[in-house]
């Protein structure tokens, strides 16, 4: 018979295993309460699975547990190049290497996944539009950031990137000024500028029919 940290261990596996690679799956109050179990015996049961590369652990104000070193794993064994990193860092805290991986092909978490974490793709495009396919093979679309001096790419890119937010030669941010938000899977809607302002209203439309002609009097 299984003991209580082998269940709590195998139901939080059975969670990773049903959930997309990179999903967040709660902070350490929501799990405990989630699983009916103490912090201290997640916490030794979340260090097991993060020993073993199944999870990450994010402390901070938006942290909570993730599946992403699972994923830079799983683009290694796809046919991704390791450049850099690649493992979360010893001590305490929970905090994971500078990562760079290199030619990770069409399938593979690198290529069509949100990373969670430090870790960056490389992909080498031998033009413009090239480049501007790889940026648009992906599920996700909320921003992008291009960097080029020359116009035409820069129109090429702002028409023809498939993102709700385009940067020329500046990094994606948040602006009041400006509306933000994606695409396909990146969610709907926009927040920000007029724009997300009325995301929080009711719309209202009103049609007034032209009155009918007066009625034809009488006469004598």
């Amino acid at each position: 018979m299984a003991t209580p940290t082998e269940e709590l261990r195998r139901r939080i596996v059975a969670d990773i295993n049903a959930g997309d690679p990179g999903t967040k799956l709660g902070s350490e109050r929501d799990l405990a309460e989630r699983y009916r179990t103490s912090r201290s015996s997640l916490r030794q049961v979340l260090a097991a699975l993060e020993e073993a590369g199944l999870v990450h652990r994010v402390i901070g104000r938006a942290g909570g547990i993730f599946i992403s070193h699972a994923q830079v794993q799983r683009s290694v064994a796809a046919g991704a190049r390791l450049l850099l990193g690649g493992q979360p860092l010893p001590g305490p805290g929970f905090y994971y290497s500078p990562t760079v991986l290199a030619g990770a092909p069409p399938g593979s978490p690198a290529y069509s996944e949100e990373l969670f974490g430090p870790v960056a793709s490389l992909f080498r495009a031998k033009d413009a539009h090239e480049a501007l396919r790889l940026a648009n093979d992906s599920p996700y679309g909320l921003g992008a950031s291009v960097w080029t001096r020359e116009p035409d790419e820069q129109r090429l890119f702002i028409d023809g990137l498939e993102v709700g937010v385009v940067f020329v030669n500046a990094l994606v941010a948040s602006d009041p000024r400006l509306p933000f938000g994606g695409v396909k899977h990146s969610g709907h809607g926009r927040e920000l500028s007029r724009q997300g302002l009325l995301e929080f209203v009711n719309t209202k439309s009103v049609r007034l029919a032209a009155a009918p002609p007066p009625a034809p009097q009488p006469t004598e």
